[in-house]
Protein backbone atom coordinates (compact mmCIF):
# COMPACT_ATOMS: atom_id res chain seq x y z
CA UNK A 1 0.00 0.00 0.00
CA UNK A 2 1.87 3.50 -0.91
CA UNK A 3 1.89 6.50 1.41
CA UNK A 4 0.47 8.98 0.07
CA UNK A 5 0.86 12.74 1.47
CA UNK A 6 -1.44 15.68 -0.47
CA UNK A 7 0.26 19.12 -0.07
CA UNK A 8 -0.94 22.63 -0.97
CA UNK A 9 -1.11 26.34 -0.18
CA UNK A 10 -4.65 26.47 0.53
CA UNK A 11 -7.53 23.53 -0.18
CA UNK A 12 -9.09 25.63 -2.60
CA UNK A 13 -11.33 23.85 -5.07
CA UNK A 14 -8.54 22.73 -7.70
CA UNK A 15 -6.66 20.65 -4.87
CA UNK A 16 -10.53 19.27 -4.27
CA UNK A 17 -11.45 18.63 -8.06
CA UNK A 18 -7.43 17.58 -9.58
CA UNK A 19 -6.19 15.51 -6.41
CA UNK A 20 -8.24 15.12 -3.18
CA UNK A 21 -11.42 13.79 -4.37
CA UNK A 22 -9.31 10.72 -6.06
CA UNK A 23 -6.82 10.09 -3.31
CA UNK A 24 -10.02 9.73 -0.58
CA UNK A 25 -11.59 7.34 -2.54
CA UNK A 26 -8.44 5.64 -2.97
CA UNK A 27 -7.69 5.22 0.68
CA UNK A 28 -11.41 4.34 1.46
CA UNK A 29 -10.83 1.44 -1.41
CA UNK A 30 -7.73 0.67 0.96
CA UNK A 31 -5.03 1.26 -1.95
CA UNK A 32 -3.75 3.69 -0.28
CA UNK A 33 -2.77 5.59 3.05
CA UNK A 34 -3.02 9.52 2.44
CA UNK A 35 -2.30 12.35 4.87
CA UNK A 36 -2.77 16.19 3.90
CA UNK A 37 -1.32 19.53 4.94
CA UNK A 38 -0.15 22.37 4.04
CA UNK A 39 2.85 22.62 2.33
CA UNK A 40 3.49 25.26 5.09
CA UNK A 41 2.45 23.62 8.14
CA UNK A 42 3.86 19.75 7.29
CA UNK A 43 5.37 17.69 9.99
CA UNK A 44 8.79 15.44 9.89
CA UNK A 45 6.72 12.47 10.69
CA UNK A 46 4.35 12.95 7.41
CA UNK A 47 7.43 13.14 5.32
CA UNK A 48 8.93 10.03 6.69
CA UNK A 49 5.88 8.22 6.56
CA UNK A 50 5.34 9.14 2.62
CA UNK A 51 6.32 7.30 -0.26
CA UNK A 52 4.55 9.85 -2.66
CA UNK A 53 4.22 13.36 -2.21
CA UNK A 54 1.08 14.79 -4.53
CA UNK A 55 2.00 18.80 -4.75
CA UNK A 56 -1.12 20.93 -6.32
CA UNK A 57 -0.46 24.54 -7.85
CA UNK A 58 3.19 25.21 -5.81
CA UNK A 59 4.46 28.76 -6.96
CA UNK A 60 7.13 29.78 -4.33
CA UNK A 61 9.99 29.02 -3.56
CA UNK A 62 9.68 27.76 -0.53
CA UNK A 63 8.09 24.54 -2.25
CA UNK A 64 10.89 23.88 -4.80
CA UNK A 65 13.09 23.78 -1.83
CA UNK A 66 11.01 20.92 -0.13
CA UNK A 67 10.35 19.27 -3.39
CA UNK A 68 14.24 19.29 -4.17
CA UNK A 69 15.54 17.93 -0.56
CA UNK A 70 12.12 15.90 -0.62
CA UNK A 71 13.71 13.73 -4.31
CA UNK A 72 17.28 13.65 -2.43
CA UNK A 73 15.23 11.79 0.60
CA UNK A 74 13.97 9.27 -1.89
CA UNK A 75 11.05 10.55 -2.49
CA UNK A 76 8.68 10.10 -5.37
CA UNK A 77 7.37 13.80 -6.08
CA UNK A 78 3.76 14.56 -8.36
CA UNK A 79 3.46 18.26 -9.12
CA UNK A 80 -0.25 19.36 -10.35
CA UNK A 81 -0.99 21.93 -12.42
CA UNK A 82 -4.88 23.06 -13.53
CA UNK A 83 -3.89 26.17 -14.95
CA UNK A 84 -0.50 27.75 -17.02
CA UNK A 85 0.83 29.86 -14.20
CA UNK A 86 3.13 31.12 -16.48
CA UNK A 87 1.16 32.98 -18.52
CA UNK A 88 -1.67 34.64 -16.44
CA UNK A 89 -3.42 37.21 -17.89
CA UNK A 90 -2.76 40.61 -16.60
CA UNK A 91 -6.47 41.58 -15.75
CA UNK A 92 -6.52 38.66 -13.59
CA UNK A 93 -6.11 39.69 -9.73
CA UNK A 94 -2.63 37.07 -9.25
CA UNK A 95 -1.09 38.31 -12.45
CA UNK A 96 1.48 40.59 -10.30
CA UNK A 97 2.33 37.69 -8.25
CA UNK A 98 2.97 34.99 -11.22
CA UNK A 99 5.08 37.97 -13.15
CA UNK A 100 7.75 37.84 -10.49
CA UNK A 101 11.07 36.30 -11.31
CA UNK A 102 10.87 34.46 -8.14
CA UNK A 103 7.48 32.75 -8.68
CA UNK A 104 8.02 31.88 -12.42
CA UNK A 105 11.75 30.35 -11.81
CA UNK A 106 9.72 28.61 -8.85
CA UNK A 107 7.10 27.03 -11.09
CA UNK A 108 9.83 26.13 -14.27
CA UNK A 109 11.74 24.30 -11.35
CA UNK A 110 8.77 22.09 -9.69
CA UNK A 111 8.12 20.95 -13.12
CA UNK A 112 11.40 19.89 -13.88
CA UNK A 113 11.99 18.38 -10.14
CA UNK A 114 8.74 15.95 -10.36
CA UNK A 115 8.77 12.65 -11.42
CA UNK A 116 5.84 13.19 -12.78
CA UNK A 117 4.06 16.68 -14.05
CA UNK A 118 0.35 16.32 -13.93
CA UNK A 119 -2.29 18.43 -15.22
CA UNK A 120 -6.12 18.29 -16.94
CA UNK A 121 -5.37 20.26 -19.72
CA UNK A 122 -3.22 18.39 -22.99
CA UNK A 123 -2.27 21.94 -23.73
CA UNK A 124 -0.51 22.42 -20.93
CA UNK A 125 1.38 19.22 -20.98
CA UNK A 126 2.37 19.80 -24.60
CA UNK A 127 3.93 23.12 -23.96
CA UNK A 128 5.89 21.81 -20.85
CA UNK A 129 6.66 18.20 -21.84
CA UNK A 130 10.50 19.09 -22.68
CA UNK A 131 11.04 19.73 -18.30
CA UNK A 132 9.90 16.15 -17.88
CA UNK A 133 7.27 13.33 -18.07
CA UNK A 134 3.68 14.28 -17.60
CA UNK A 135 0.48 12.55 -17.63
CA UNK A 136 -2.89 13.76 -18.37
CA UNK A 137 -5.31 13.50 -15.56
CA UNK A 138 -9.30 14.46 -14.62
CA UNK A 139 -11.35 16.75 -12.19
CA UNK A 140 -13.60 14.09 -10.84
CA UNK A 141 -17.10 14.62 -9.60
CA UNK A 142 -20.22 13.68 -8.01
CA UNK A 143 -23.35 14.04 -10.24
CA UNK A 144 -26.85 15.10 -8.70
CA UNK A 145 -29.41 14.67 -11.05
CA UNK A 146 -31.75 17.55 -10.33
CA UNK A 147 -35.16 18.51 -11.80
CA UNK A 148 -35.60 20.93 -14.00
CA UNK A 149 -38.38 23.67 -15.16
CA UNK A 150 -40.67 21.33 -12.68
CA UNK A 151 -43.81 24.00 -11.86
CA UNK A 152 -41.87 27.00 -12.82
CA UNK A 153 -42.79 29.77 -14.71
CA UNK A 154 -39.29 31.43 -14.92
CA UNK A 155 -36.11 30.37 -16.77
CA UNK A 156 -33.21 30.34 -14.81
CA UNK A 157 -30.31 31.55 -16.15
CA UNK A 158 -26.63 31.97 -13.92
CA UNK A 159 -23.14 32.07 -13.88
CA UNK A 160 -20.70 31.03 -11.08
CA UNK A 161 -16.73 31.99 -11.16
CA UNK A 162 -14.04 33.62 -9.67
CA UNK A 163 -14.33 37.78 -9.32
CA UNK A 164 -11.39 37.49 -12.20
CA UNK A 165 -13.82 36.17 -14.78
CA UNK A 166 -16.11 39.70 -14.55
CA UNK A 167 -14.12 41.65 -17.04
CA UNK A 168 -15.14 38.46 -19.49
CA UNK A 169 -18.55 38.56 -18.38
CA UNK A 170 -19.56 42.23 -18.51
CA UNK A 171 -17.31 42.15 -21.98
CA UNK A 172 -19.38 39.86 -23.34
CA UNK A 173 -22.64 39.46 -21.83
CA UNK A 174 -23.84 42.55 -20.36
CA UNK A 175 -26.14 43.90 -23.60
CA UNK A 176 -27.24 40.41 -23.98
CA UNK A 177 -28.56 39.86 -21.23
CA UNK A 178 -30.18 43.95 -20.83
CA UNK A 179 -31.95 42.82 -24.68
CA UNK A 180 -33.05 39.42 -23.24
CA UNK A 181 -34.44 40.72 -19.95
CA UNK A 182 -36.18 43.17 -21.97
CA UNK A 183 -37.62 39.57 -24.16
CA UNK A 184 -38.47 38.13 -21.78
CA UNK A 185 -40.07 40.56 -18.78
CA UNK A 186 -40.68 38.34 -15.95
CA UNK A 187 -39.92 35.22 -16.83
CA UNK A 188 -36.41 35.17 -16.70
CA UNK A 189 -34.00 34.72 -13.91
CA UNK A 190 -30.46 35.65 -13.98
CA UNK A 191 -27.99 34.99 -11.14
CA UNK A 192 -24.16 35.22 -10.04
CA UNK A 193 -22.01 33.26 -7.81
CA UNK A 194 -18.58 34.79 -7.21
CA UNK A 195 -18.86 37.78 -9.20
CA UNK A 196 -21.36 41.17 -8.68
CA UNK A 197 -20.74 42.54 -12.50
CA UNK A 198 -21.37 46.28 -11.76
CA UNK A 199 -22.16 46.80 -16.24
CA UNK A 200 -25.58 44.82 -15.85
CA UNK A 201 -27.06 47.32 -13.37
CA UNK A 202 -30.27 45.78 -12.70
CA UNK A 203 -30.66 42.65 -15.08
CA UNK A 204 -29.10 40.27 -12.34
CA UNK A 205 -31.48 39.16 -10.19
CA UNK A 206 -29.53 37.83 -7.31
CA UNK A 207 -25.59 38.16 -7.01
CA UNK A 208 -23.80 35.49 -4.26
CA UNK A 209 -20.49 35.88 -2.93
CA UNK A 210 -17.74 33.48 -3.56
CA UNK A 211 -18.15 30.33 -1.34
CA UNK A 212 -14.63 29.82 0.49
CA UNK A 213 -15.86 26.26 1.32
CA UNK A 214 -16.53 23.73 -1.51
CA UNK A 215 -19.04 21.34 0.16
CA UNK A 216 -21.21 25.12 0.34
CA UNK A 217 -20.48 25.90 -2.84
CA UNK A 218 -22.14 22.65 -3.77
CA UNK A 219 -24.82 22.98 -1.89
CA UNK A 220 -25.78 26.71 -3.13
CA UNK A 221 -25.41 25.23 -6.59
CA UNK A 222 -27.79 22.48 -5.81
CA UNK A 223 -30.78 25.11 -4.15
CA UNK A 224 -30.19 27.42 -7.52
CA UNK A 225 -31.73 24.74 -9.92
CA UNK A 226 -30.64 26.75 -12.80
CA UNK A 227 -31.50 25.65 -16.26
CA UNK A 228 -28.49 27.18 -18.37
CA UNK A 229 -25.19 28.35 -17.27
CA UNK A 230 -23.26 30.98 -19.21
CA UNK A 231 -19.98 30.58 -20.04
CA UNK A 232 -18.19 33.00 -21.75
CA UNK A 233 -14.47 33.06 -22.78
CA UNK A 234 -11.88 35.40 -24.29
CA UNK A 235 -9.51 33.54 -26.50
CA UNK A 236 -5.79 33.72 -25.41
CA UNK A 237 -2.88 31.81 -24.18
CA UNK A 238 -3.48 31.36 -21.01
CA UNK A 239 -7.48 30.66 -21.38
CA UNK A 240 -6.35 28.01 -23.68
CA UNK A 241 -4.72 25.96 -21.44
CA UNK A 242 -7.61 26.15 -18.89
CA UNK A 243 -9.95 22.85 -18.22
CA UNK A 244 -13.03 22.84 -19.41
CA UNK A 245 -14.09 22.95 -15.68
CA UNK A 246 -17.54 24.63 -16.39
CA UNK A 247 -18.66 22.22 -18.36
CA UNK A 248 -17.84 19.45 -15.81
CA UNK A 249 -19.49 21.74 -12.69
CA UNK A 250 -22.51 22.80 -14.74
CA UNK A 251 -23.34 19.52 -16.30
CA UNK A 252 -22.90 17.30 -12.93
CA UNK A 253 -26.02 19.79 -12.21
CA UNK A 254 -28.29 18.99 -15.27
CA UNK A 255 -26.98 22.45 -16.33
CA UNK A 256 -27.18 22.99 -19.84
CA UNK A 257 -23.99 25.34 -20.38
CA UNK A 258 -23.61 27.93 -22.94
CA UNK A 259 -19.51 28.20 -23.99
CA UNK A 260 -17.15 30.78 -26.10
CA UNK A 261 -16.33 28.67 -28.85
CA UNK A 262 -12.89 28.86 -28.26
CA UNK A 263 -10.28 26.44 -26.46
CA UNK A 264 -10.25 24.60 -24.43
CA UNK A 265 -14.54 24.43 -24.62
CA UNK A 266 -13.96 24.15 -28.39
CA UNK A 267 -11.85 21.28 -27.77
CA UNK A 268 -14.79 18.93 -25.29
CA UNK A 269 -18.21 20.69 -26.51
CA UNK A 270 -19.84 19.33 -29.33
CA UNK A 271 -22.46 22.13 -30.24
CA UNK A 272 -26.43 20.89 -29.82
CA UNK A 273 -24.83 17.44 -28.43
CA UNK A 274 -23.12 18.06 -24.68
CA UNK A 275 -23.67 21.85 -25.01
CA UNK A 276 -24.06 24.91 -27.01
CA UNK A 277 -20.92 26.76 -28.30
CA UNK A 278 -21.67 30.66 -29.78
CA UNK A 279 -19.16 33.13 -31.05
CA UNK A 280 -18.25 35.44 -28.69
CA UNK A 281 -20.42 38.40 -30.58
CA UNK A 282 -24.07 39.64 -29.40
CA UNK A 283 -25.99 38.08 -32.14
CA UNK A 284 -24.63 35.09 -31.61
CA UNK A 285 -24.82 35.30 -27.74
CA UNK A 286 -28.38 36.26 -27.77
CA UNK A 287 -29.58 33.56 -30.63
CA UNK A 288 -28.92 31.11 -28.65
CA UNK A 289 -29.79 31.76 -25.16
CA UNK A 290 -33.45 32.99 -26.76
CA UNK A 291 -33.30 29.67 -28.56
CA UNK A 292 -32.64 27.57 -25.16
CA UNK A 293 -35.05 29.98 -23.33
CA UNK A 294 -37.79 29.82 -26.05
CA UNK A 295 -37.75 26.01 -25.71
CA UNK A 296 -38.13 25.56 -21.89
CA UNK A 297 -40.33 27.72 -21.89
CA UNK A 298 -42.55 25.57 -24.50
CA UNK A 299 -41.56 22.35 -22.73
CA UNK A 300 -38.35 21.52 -23.28
CA UNK A 301 -37.88 18.70 -24.95
CA UNK A 302 -34.82 19.67 -26.83
CA UNK A 303 -33.22 21.09 -23.47
CA UNK A 304 -34.41 17.85 -21.69
CA UNK A 305 -32.60 16.01 -24.69
CA UNK A 306 -29.15 18.24 -24.22
CA UNK A 307 -29.63 17.62 -20.11
CA UNK A 308 -29.79 13.99 -20.69
CA UNK A 309 -26.55 13.75 -22.80
CA UNK A 310 -24.60 15.66 -20.54
CA UNK A 311 -25.32 14.51 -17.34
CA UNK A 312 -24.79 10.66 -19.86
CA UNK A 313 -21.36 11.57 -20.23
CA UNK A 314 -20.24 12.98 -17.23
CA UNK A 315 -21.28 9.99 -15.00
CA UNK A 316 -19.33 8.02 -17.79
CA UNK A 317 -16.03 9.72 -17.49
CA UNK A 318 -15.55 11.86 -15.10
CA UNK A 319 -17.12 9.82 -11.95
CA UNK A 320 -14.88 9.60 -8.88
CA UNK A 321 -14.19 5.91 -9.10
CA UNK A 322 -13.41 6.36 -12.70
CA UNK A 323 -11.17 9.51 -12.35
CA UNK A 324 -9.31 7.70 -9.23
CA UNK A 325 -8.84 4.16 -10.94
CA UNK A 326 -7.09 6.28 -13.86
CA UNK A 327 -4.82 8.69 -10.87
CA UNK A 328 -4.05 5.15 -9.19
CA UNK A 329 -2.72 3.36 -12.60
CA UNK A 330 -1.43 6.32 -14.61
CA UNK A 331 0.03 7.93 -11.89
CA UNK A 332 0.64 6.09 -8.11
CA UNK A 333 1.09 2.66 -9.65
CA UNK A 334 4.05 4.28 -11.64
CA UNK A 335 5.80 5.18 -8.43
CA UNK A 336 9.40 2.94 -8.35
CA UNK A 337 9.71 1.75 -4.84
CA UNK A 338 12.80 3.84 -3.74
CA UNK A 339 14.44 3.41 -0.78
CA UNK A 340 13.65 6.31 1.50
CA UNK A 341 16.21 8.38 3.29
CA UNK A 342 15.36 9.17 6.91
CA UNK A 343 14.10 12.21 7.44
CA UNK A 344 16.98 13.58 9.96
CA UNK A 345 15.39 16.28 12.30
CA UNK A 346 18.54 18.55 11.98
CA UNK A 347 17.98 18.26 8.23
CA UNK A 348 13.97 18.75 8.69
CA UNK A 349 14.22 22.08 10.47
CA UNK A 350 17.07 23.66 8.66
CA UNK A 351 14.84 23.38 5.70
CA UNK A 352 11.60 24.63 7.73
CA UNK A 353 13.15 27.30 8.72
CA UNK A 354 14.70 28.06 5.43
CA UNK A 355 11.00 27.84 3.88
CA UNK A 356 9.78 30.20 6.70
CA UNK A 357 12.47 32.72 6.62
CA UNK A 358 12.20 32.97 2.68
CA UNK A 359 8.36 33.13 2.75
CA UNK A 360 8.30 36.13 5.57
CA UNK A 361 10.78 37.65 3.63
CA UNK A 362 9.18 37.57 0.15
CA UNK A 363 5.69 38.09 1.52
CA UNK A 364 7.29 41.03 3.52
CA UNK A 365 8.85 42.43 0.91
CA UNK A 366 5.67 42.38 -1.78
CA UNK A 367 3.57 44.11 0.88
CA UNK A 368 6.55 46.89 1.58
CA UNK A 369 6.65 47.79 -2.39
CA UNK A 370 2.53 47.92 -2.09
CA UNK A 371 2.68 51.09 0.45
CA UNK A 372 1.34 53.73 -1.50
CA UNK A 373 4.67 55.89 -0.35
CA UNK A 374 7.37 53.73 -2.15
CA UNK A 375 4.64 53.25 -5.01
CA UNK A 376 5.24 56.78 -5.45
CA UNK A 377 8.91 57.36 -4.99
CA UNK A 378 9.68 54.52 -7.59
CA UNK A 379 7.19 56.09 -9.94
CA UNK A 380 9.34 59.59 -9.50
CA UNK A 381 12.35 57.59 -10.29
CA UNK A 382 11.17 55.90 -13.18
CA UNK A 383 9.92 59.50 -14.25
CA UNK A 384 13.71 60.66 -14.02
Amino acid sequence: MYRVLLLYQKKIPSVILCASIQLEYLQNCQLIKLEENSIFHVTRKQCMLSDIIVLVRGSTKSESIFVERMKKWGKYIVYVLDDDLLNIPSYSSSSVYFKENAVRDSVVKLIREADVFAAPSEIILRKYKSLGKHVLIKEAVEVFNIPHNIGRKKVRLGFAGSVDRTYEFESILSKVLHDLKQKYNGKLMIECIGITPASCGGDIDRCFDYQDSYLEYIELMKQRKWDIGLAPLFPSEFNCCKYFNKYIEYGRFGIIGIYSDVLPYSGKIIDGVNGILVKNTREAWFSALDKLIQDQLNGGNYCDFLRERILEDISEHYSVDKCAGEFYDDILKECCKRESRNVGAVEFYIMLFKIWFIRIYYGGLRRFCRLPMVKKLVSRRTKI
